[in-house]
């Protein structure tokens, strides 16, 4: 594990305010904007919160200390602020034995042996760890058994497997199960970002938004994607196939999303990416929302390099113009 959460208290404990406290928590610190930690820290500093309790979660291991969020903190503790840091640790190996015991509904001591192959191969992280049993399931190694009703496994074929220490190769390998066209528009998901949506993948894949989330289903089932708006009816909608527009889903961990991603190589994913911003900008989407152009140009700068036409070039350079001057308006100086 590599992960921290950070804990901001102000002015008074939060589980004894008489009044209902602001609880944020706000996840990928690591990734965070400019802009937006301007803002956290402007909220901290501001002497007017009271009831007020912030947990952030970042991976210490892709953060430096001249990070944007590194200099917040040491500004914020110079402020006289109070922050707590939790680091979480990978599981034990007791842990580990008492989730597959759960898991199984066996016994400890039955379920010893293959917890300690599978904390070997996983090191106690408990992402790896879920992600390994489940293809281990899906393979047919750990299997239930309905003649005798328990589960069970070949711990010497389990012992046998080359899994590779690395989680995005091992949900690459799980990602290879699933059919076609939901990897092909796993692939293109990946490529807009960890969140997207319906119509978004509808109309940079050509294909109707019903049977586009048809074939998303599957990877609901696999806890690769969920659903972030709307609700479960939903999927009974779908096959009444009524209208499903405005649904967006979110990736389940960025490491599913980095996985389907890294199954593109570079210039694919940059085409990808330029197809994306040129059928985004076709379909007029500014005229109804100009917060989507930092989006578009995103995409659209990604393949700046396959443009040929003159007059295309010039197009983009008016488009990150306007998109800079709107990032500016916003106080994103950094993107501007």
């Amino acid at each position: 594990m590599n992960r921290f959460f950070i804990v901001f208290k102000k002015f008074i404990n939060v589980f004894t305010a008489k009044d209902h406290p602001i609880v944020i928590f706000i996840d990928d610190m690591q990734w965070a904007d400019n802009a937006s930690l301007n803002l956290l820290s402007n909220l901290l500093k501001d002497s007017n919160m009271q009831f007020f309790y912030m947990m952030l979660a970042y991976r210490y291991n892709e953060l430096t200390s001249t990070h944007p969020f590194s200099q917040m903190l040491v500004n914020l503790r110079e402020e006289g602020i109070e922050i707590k840091e939790i680091q979480l640790q990978p599981l034990k190996i007791e842990s580990v034995a008492e989730m597959i015991s759960d898991t199984l509904h066996l016994p400890a001591k039955t379920i010893n042996p293959l917890a300690s192959v599978l904390f070997q191969k996983t090191h106690g992280n408990p992402f790896f760890l879920i992600e390994l049993f489940k293809l281990l399931y899906a393979n047919k190694n750990i299997y239930y058994d309905e003649n005798k009703n328990i589960w069970k496994w070949d711990i010497k074929e389990i012992n046998k497997l080359q899994i590779s220490h690395n989680v995005i190769e091992l949900l690459i390998q799980k990602i290879q199960t699933l059919p076609s066209d939901t990897q092909y528009l796993l692939k293109l998901a990946a490529c807009i970002g960890n969140i997207f949506d319906l119509d978004t993948l509808a109309i940079i894949s050509n294909l109707k938004p019903n049977e586009i989330f048809s074939s998303l289903i599957v990877a609901i089932d696999e806890e690769l994607i969920k659903i972030i708006r709307n609700n479960h009816q939903i999927l009974f909608d779908v096959k009444d196939n009524k209208d499903v527009l405005g649904i967006s889903f979110q990736f389940q961990h960025d490491k599913v999303e980095q996985a389907c991603f890294e199954k593109l190589d570079i210039p694919e994913r940059n085409r990808i990416r330029f197809m994306i911003g040129n059928l985004l900008l076709k379909a007029d989407l500014l005229s109804k929302n100009e917060d989507k152009l930092l989006e578009i140009i995103g995409y659209l700068n990604s393949g700046y390099n396959l443009i040929k036409e003159e007059v295309e070039k010039n197009n983009l350079i008016e488009l990150n113009l306007r998109a800079s001057r709107k990032a500016k308006s916003s106080a994103a100086y950094n993107a501007s």
